[in-house]
Order: structure tokens, then C-alpha cells, then sequence
């Protein structure tokens, strides 16, 4: 079974989960790793060298699983049309899942359910928040360390958001349940440096949401704008700036704008948090 980094244009959900899973795993059984760490991590960052088989136990089976990068030619466009697996990069990754044949059912009934489960609870533990600034064709990263703790803000107003931020958790899987898509939406307005981007960071960290911050503005159009939202990962927290400009992107004048903080907020207006 082979396991691509990206499904089409979006990532592969299980890629992800299978990345995060394998890397505690790593660090007791692999005699060659990758280790990076920078400042703003709590943690290393583990993985694993190309072509390294490790062997995981379930339900008293054994999986085999093998991390594959193949060279690939860089392209000249952002999008593939329908693989982004193939979108500048010099390098395609997959995992290989051996097991026997009798486990089939098993794999795809339960182990890649525990895989997901475990990396989810992983990633919680140990996650450091992240804006993702979109600016046309290039994604930056940038860390994030405004929390509820720092944040000016007046302890009644604090107590309301986190209450709603609370509910919000909360109804995840009712959502789930009525096959509603699980999402809160706000708006946030005012002049600059009054703690919009302040606010936004510190919902991200208690949330462990990863921003992607957009400028409405900037984008070519309504086109670019789907498939850039097709590539974001669930559980993300989608800033969009200059709202009230939605029905004309690309037409709103700039000159009053200066960033506020990590590439979030600006200059007066209106700030769309969904």
C-alpha cells in the first residue's frame, strides 16, 4: 500500500498522520536519523533517512513501513492541474505499508484509524502554532507566541472568548455526527494597533491551530482562492483581511496599510476570522 504526501492538490490527511506516528517510534528502533530543532520548538523534530524500514506491531501483527522520496523535476507553475505531488519540488514522498494479505481488512478497519488517533494526540502534545503568510505564489512561515496569558485584554471579555472557544471544541463531534462542517467564524474591525493580530495569535495557540493569514486583495482571483483553501490542513484557523473588498478582489487600494504583527492584521478595517 503506498501512501502519497499529497493527494491531488490537497495533503494526504494519512501522509500526515503516518509522518507524525512513526516518529516516536524512530527514536527506538533506527540506527540512522534526521534531527532538527530551532528556538521556537519545545521539541526535536525526528525523521527518518529515505528508504528506512521500520516495523510496527498491531493487534499482534506486524506492518512494515518504508519511507520512499523519488527525484522529480521541478516545475515552473505553482498548481499542477491535478497533482500537486508534482508542484515544485525536487522530491516526491510516499510511505510503503507491507503487511499480509489476511490483514487487508484489518489495515483499512482499524490500524490506519490508530495511526490517525495517535498522531492526532502526538501533534496536540507537542505542536508549536505557525502563520502561514500567502503572498501570490510563495508560503512563509512564521512562529507565533502570543497567548491569553500576555494578551491585554479585559478578564470579563477573556472569560467570554474562552468560554466560546471552549463550546467550540466541544461540538466537534456533533458535528461529525449530522455531517455538518465543524467551523466558528468572527469579526474582528478597528484601527490598527489596537490587538487585533494580538487576539488572533492567542485564539491559535489555545486552540493549537496553525494561521493562514490572506489578503483578500492580493489574490488574481476567485480561482486561485479555491485552490489555495483546498490546500490547507483541517484544523486551521483562515484570517482573511480586508473582508469588505470580497467582491472585488484585487481592486482595494493598499496605501493605508502597515503590518501590524506576523503578517497578520494591517492598517484600519475589517478582519475575517473563520
Amino acid at each position: 500500500m503506498f501512501i502519497d504526501e499529497f493527494d491531488g492538490l490537497e495533503p494526504n490527511d494519512i501522509y500526515q498522520a503516518a509522518e507524525a506516528y512513526l516518529g516516536p517510534k524512530l527514536c527506538l528502533n533506527a540506527r540512522r536519523l534526521k534531527i532538527g530543532w530551532s528556538e521556537k520548538d519545545e521539541h526535536y523534530r525526528i525523521s527518518a533517512k529515505k528508504d528506512h524500514e521500520l516495523v510496527d506491531t498491531y493487534a499482534g501483527q506486524t506492518f512494515k513501513w518504508v519511507w520512499i522520496c523519488r527525484e522529480t523535476v521541478a516545475r515552473t507553475n505553482f498548481f499542477h492541474p491535478r497533482d500537486y505531488n508534482e508542484t515544485l519540488k525536487s522530491e516526491a514522498r510516499s510511505f510503503e505499508l507491507t503487511f499480509h494479505r489476511k490483514n487487508r481488512d484489518l489495515v483499512v478497519g482499524s490500524y490506519l484509524l490508530h495511526v490517525a488517533c495517535e498522531a492526532r494526540r502526538y501533534k496536540l502534545e507537542k505542536k508549536t502554532v505557525k502563520i502561514h503568510t500567502v503572498d501570490h505564489d510563495i508560503v512563509s512561515d512564521e512562529w507565533v507566541p502570543a497567548t491569553f496569558d500576555t494578551l491585554a485584554i479585559d478578564p470579563e471579555q477573556k472569560g467570554m472568548i474562552l468560554r466560546d472557544l471552549d463550546m467550540f471544541l466541544g461540538r466537534r463531534e456533533h458535528y461529525q455526527k449530522v455531517s455538518k462542517t465543524w467551523k466558528m467564524g468572527c469579526l474582528l474591525y478597528g484601527p490598527s494597533r489596537t490587538g487585533k493580530s494580538s487576539l488572533i495569535a492567542a485564539i491559535a495557540n489555545y486552540l493549537k491551530f496553525d494561521v493562514y493569514d490572506l489578503k483578500l486583495k492580493d489574490l488574481p482571483g476567485n480561482s486561485y482562492l479555491r485552490r489555495l483553501l483546498a490546500s490547507t490542513a483541517n484544523g486551521s484557523i483562515m484570517v482573511v483581511e480586508d473582508i469588505d473588498c470580497a467582491g472585488s478582489l484585487g481592486n482595494r487600494s493598499d496605501s493605508n496599510e502597515s503590518p501590524e504583527y506576523a503578517g497578520i492584521g494591517g492598517g484600519e478595517g475589517k478582519v475575517g476570522l473563520l
